[in-house]
């Protein structure tokens, strides 16, 4: 990008980003961003060349007179000053072209032709009606799930949500033109407005959310067909797995209980993960099973999906490349379940191999003690099987967590569900309320200065 002057308006910033936002598109449309590879391969080539040349002096010092392979105690501090160097070097972020639909269209004709590519003529009163439904939903899901103080409360002119031409509104602030006494910080709140707004579109349209309510009465289904709940000789709540084979002893359960995403759950997921959509999403419906202990949640595993006698679901329906979950084999848990101790290896060993998502990484990095509270967790994704209302057959995925009551309680302590809302929402915010014009020219200004 050519420079610019160093105190270009923001006018003049608003017009330029506007009329290369198409370019811009295209770019990212075809995976650039930021610096090229060979950019940044020279820039790591120059760093770790800068690095080797003040090493001499260090590498004779720690040689001098050792009897040792000299090159081991070499390579090891090339690797200790190299590693020094690489928090520098800029992460890529995942390209996302939910962006680019908050910059360059600044007419109703180009607005217009956007919302026609989304299957919405607003010419037609029933995709008007629906046009305005979506941007109502973002409207409430912003105040609802974004807003922190009062200064990000929405305006007037960006409430009304009556007629096309307040759509256009939306559109043409979050593109810089500014109308109705709008001001410049207004231009972020537009943004999330748009950001919210496509993704909820999407969340309508996309089949596999619309079956969620009916995949998790299927579930509720097999687990009051197969879990019974009943009291113990001292009157205590358990659940009790109701297997085929005639005789068979239940792993201890304390508790079981069955959930689906909610709506807005899923859209806060959308919104801070660009990258994922219905089919990356695992914990639309989930089980929760708290059991006596680690060898009870290795034989639930077993009796759930692997037991020939009392399976529910085919071992060959859970996503291993999901999960993560390697060693979960009816051998691995036959020999593990033989005694306490093969039963604590093994769940460490699953626990271990875990996938978590790159916000819950963050949050587990932050909370030190939340790493070792979710180490005990068992997870496994499966594929239900599912026949709809009308006939149609699908596969549903359903999240699996098995833990034992200590493991649950120590994740109660040092991993608190309310500690890691605040963190997505900590998240959620950065996403939609970043990278619009507003914000990407007060970074210029600053870096002018």
């Amino acid at each position: 990008m050519a420079a610019q002057s160093k105190w270009e308006s923001f006018p003049e910033y608003v017009d330029r980003m506007n009329t290369s936002a198409p370019l811009e598109a295209l770019r990212r449309g075809l995976g650039a961003i930021g610096e090229s590879i060979d950019a940044k391969r020279q820039a790591i080539a120059y760093a770790v060349f800068d690095a080797l040349s003040n090493l001499t002096d260090d590498l004779l010092e720690k040689i001098a007179g050792r009897e040792p392979d000299p090159m081991i105690e070499v390579s090891e501090i090339i690797t200790a000053k190299v590693e020094k160097l690489l928090p520098k070097l800029q992460k890529e972020r995942y390209i996302s072209m939910m962006d680019m639909v908050t910059i360059g269209l600044t007419e109703d004709h180009q607005i217009k032709a956007e919302l026609e590519k989304h299957g919405i003529d607003v010419n037609k009163a029933e995709d008007l009606e629906y046009a305005l439904k979506v941007f109502k939903d973002a409207r409430k899901f912003y105040e609802e799930h974004v807003v922190e103080r009062r200064s990000e409360d929405l305006p007037a002119p960006l409430r009304k949500m009556r007629d096309v031409s307040d759509i256009y509104r939306i559109f043409k602030t979050a593109s810089g033109n500014l109308q109705d006494r709008l001001t410049k910080p207004n231009i972020k709140q537009a943004c999330a407005i748009l950001r919210i707004a496509a993704v909820i579109d999407y969340t309508n349209k996309d089949p596999q959310l619309a079956i969620l309510d009916e995949a998790h009465e299927a579930l509720r289904e097999l687990i009051d067909k197969y879990f019974v709940e009943k009291r113990n000789s001292k009157k205590e709540k358990t659940v009790k797995f109701k297997s085929r084979r005639s005789g068979d002893i239940s792993p201890r359960i304390h508790r079981i209980f069955d959930r689906t995403k909610k709506l807005p759950s899923i859209i806060a997921k959308l919104l801070r993960k660009p990258e994922a959509n219905a089919r990356t999403i695992m914990d639309g419906l989930g089980v929760t099973i708290l059991t006596g202990s680690k060898r009870d949640s290795l034989l639930m595993v077993y009796k759930l999906f692997f037991d020939p006698d009392t399976s529910i679901f085919p071992s060959m329906n859970v996503r291993v490349g999901e999960g993560k979950n390697l060693l979960v084999t009816r051998d691995a848990l036959e020999e593990a379940l033989s005694s306490q101790e093969s039963a604590e290896y093994l769940v460490d060993q699953i626990s271990t191999d875990l996938e978590i998502e790159e916000e819950e990484e963050a949050f587990i990095n932050d909370n030190p003690g939340s790493s070792e509270a979710y180490k005990d967790l068992i997870h496994i994704v499966v594929e239900m099987p599912l026949t709809l209302a009308n006939g149609e057959r699908r596969m549903v995925p359903v999240e699996f967590q098995i833990k034992d009551v200590v493991s649950s309680a120590n994740i109660d302590a040092n991993a608190p569900h309310t500690v890691y809302k605040k963190h997505q929402k900590k998240t959620l915010r950065q996403r939609i309320l970043s990278n619009n014009l507003f914000s990407s020219y007060r970074v210029q200004r600053r870096s002018k200065k």
